[in-house]
């Protein structure tokens, strides 16, 4: 994981991210792209009645901000002695991430208790080309070098989601590939096992039954009962529509997960 898509916006969960993208950045010696976006230009440039509301030095101010950020965020990453860029464009956050989704390893995002960054993340994760990690408010920090749980149903989802954090499972303390047994298991989980000791890494396999059909809750309470730092899942099996209706486990993670997930599609 060479190459990290950091999503920067001043908010509360902005330290997480940023202390994520280093410890990753250490752990693989990797390059940090720093990526801003605002759409604030096109929204002065397309929508009057905003141009109309904001004085004529709007843009100048919403400079001197971006500025302002950019010296906090990278003096952080200076002191960490990263290797980073800085790219930044007008346009919707997560636009922007999925610009840049397809040529970086992963994408370091918040899982935030607000909806906007759940949505962020869900949006992310359902659509780009790339693994997207996302970090839930905590004092814990992320550790590459933990125990991994792994959610494992046999879909191509899941599927992708393995083989994206390979280079995340070579480093863990230990790999626990997670089964739940429900109706939607599509192959078991000693296939995911056997693909994973051909990298040379030793998978448990840890198979439970799913309460009231409350798959996401399992795999959760599985991964606390292992002491996982890491939770790798494949995103959306259902439609995200489907899930947010119906519940899935997903949605269950990115609302009540307290451990970093890496999510991919």
């Amino acid at each position: 994981m060479q190459s990290i898509l950091l999503h920067v916006q001043d908010d509360d969960d902005l330290d997480g991210r940023i202390d994520a993208a280093v410890t990753l950045a250490r752990a693989f010696g990797g390059h940090i792209t720093c990526l801003h976006a605002t759409p604030y230009a096109e929204y002065l440039t397309n929508d009057p009645f905003i141009a109309t509301i904001f004085p004529v030095d709007f843009s100048t101010k919403m400079e001197a901000l971006r500025l302002d950020l950019r010296k906090k965020v990278e003096m952080r990453l200076r002191e960490a002695g990263s290797d980073w860029d800085w790219v930044h464009l007008d346009d919707e956050p997560h636009l922007a991430l999925l610009r840049k989704a397809p040529i970086v390893d992963v994408i370091v995002l918040s899982l935030g208790s607000g909806r906007k960054a759940q949505s962020l993340a869900a949006t992310v994760a359902a659509t780009a080309r790339a693994p997207v990690l996302a970090i839930p408010p905590s004092d814990t920090p992320f550790d590459p070098a933990g125990v991994v749980a792994v959610a494992w149903d046999g879909s191509a989802e899941s599927s992708v989601a393995l083989r994206a954090s390979l280079p995340l499972l070579r480093k863990a303390a230990s790999v626990h590939l997670v089964e739940i047994e429900d109706r939607t298991l599509r192959t078991y989980s000693e296939q995911g096992a056997h693909y994973l000791s051909r990298h040379g890494i030793d998978a448990h396999v840890v198979r439970r039954g799913a309460d009231s059909g409350d798959a996401g809750g399992a795999i959760l309470k599985v991964a606390e009962e292992v002491g996982a730092s890491l939770l790798v899942m494949g995103a959306y099996g259902h439609s995200r529509t489907v899930e947010f209706l119906l519940g899935g486990a997903t949605q269950a993670a990115l609302s009540n997960s307290r451990i970093p997930l890496l999510l991919a599609h």
